[in-house]
């Protein structure tokens, strides 16, 4: 297992990321799966759901996130663009975008109505492993090798870099 989210309002959901290349949703009460998200190629890294409910976006080692419709366990959307794996994908609170990383260098930022990417960002910190979006969707934060950078998400530029003492 690779990683392991609840859902944001009541917890009764958990999903899984697993490296047989799919991902689970299991009821966090009775322990029972109740979705078996198969359709990555490869390992899946990262798996969350959005604030709603309705959707979870998985991160896959074979290039692409996948957005699933929760009401059945369906794809909905295929996101295609990043040049190597992606690491963690994530949705903003209000469920109208997704952010994915990937050790490509980059973050994209999606539509979550259409599959659309709206926005690549080079990071410059080598490989990306994380990012995720602040509570109004305004920022990203993303993590690189030795540093955390904030993006401005409308427009894409660099706002501030926290860099980590040498350790």
């Amino acid at each position: 297992v690779s990683s392991a989210n609840f859902t944001l309002r009541d917890g009764n959901k958990i999903i899984t990321s697993s490296k047989d290349s799919t991902a689970r949703v299991w009821d966090s009460n009775s322990g029972a799966i109740i979705h078996k998200l198969e359709g990555h190629r490869n390992i899946v890294n990262w798996a969350n759901f959005d604030s709603t409910e309705s959707y979870a976006v998985t991160a896959s080692d074979d290039s692409t996130a996948i957005i699933w419709d929760l009401s059945n366990g369906s794809i909905k959307y295929v996101l295609r663009g990043h040049r190597d794996k992606v690491t963690s994908a994530n949705f903003s609170l209000d469920s109208k975008l997704c952010v994915t990383s990937s050790i490509d260098g980059t973050i994209k930022i999606w539509d979550v109505s259409t599959g659309q990417e709206i926005r690549t960002i080079n990071c410059g910190q080598g490989k990306v492993w994380h990012a995720n979006f602040d509570v109004f969707g305004y920022y990203v934060l993303s993590t690189g090798n030795n540093d955390v950078k904030m993006w401005n998400t409308k427009f894409g530029y660099l706002v501030k870099t926290f860099e980590l003492p040498n350790q």
